[in-house]
């Protein structure tokens, strides 16, 4: 069950946020699995994420105008890492550097929060510049380029495009006038 899965109606928070839908922002975090037992975290703390410490995608990104609504007063340091543990709303979050104790010769380093600010988004949107249009789509703009004219005044003129599914508006222009009129 993910933590925002848990109901906890005294202390809900409502936000109204926008999203940007991505197939991938990043890989897995973290990359390998970690041992949780180093965090030290106490029995009373209530993570937002209990599963931190297996690698998994990454489920919602919280830009810096929600993270910082988000953030409470609680703050506890761990003993040994350069990690703070970090009351939010939604319960704690580890956030620092995760340095893997020197028993092996190979050293880990993972970035823990995963509430970050995106990154300059038009710059992942350049990766794919193939736009996969449907027949409709393609008719539609055709249409738009064939029908588009100015008028006098400067103004843009485009006839409507329709299609047979127009058909299947039944007999709703009373309706759209009378909405119109008011």
């Amino acid at each position: 069950m993910r933590p925002w899965q848990r109901l906890n109606l005294a202390s809900m928070i409502v936000f109204s946020m926008s999203f940007l839908i991505f197939q991938e922002i990043s890989g897995q975090i973290p990359s390998i699995p970690l041992n949780r037992k180093l965090f030290q975290i106490p029995d009373n703390i209530i993570l937002a994420d209990p599963e931190f410490h297996r690698p998994a995608e990454i489920d919602i990104l919280v830009g810096a105008e929600y993270y910082y609504e988000l953030l409470r007063s609680g703050k506890i340091h761990i003993p040994n890492q350069t990690d703070v543990l970090q009351e939010t709303d939604l319960g704690w979050i580890i956030v620092g550097r995760y340095n893997k104790p020197p028993l092996s010769k190979r050293s880990v380093s993972c970035n823990l929060i995963k509430f970050q600010e995106l990154p300059i988004l038009w710059e992942l949107e350049a990766e794919n510049n193939v736009k996969l249009r449907s027949t409709e789509e393609e008719a539609c703009e055709s249409h738009y380029v064939n029908n588009i004219a100015r008028d006098e005044m400067g103004r843009y003129i485009s006839k409507l495009p329709c299609n047979k599914k127009k058909d299947s508006l039944g007999d709703s222009r009373n309706t759209a006038f009378q909405r119109f009129l008011l």
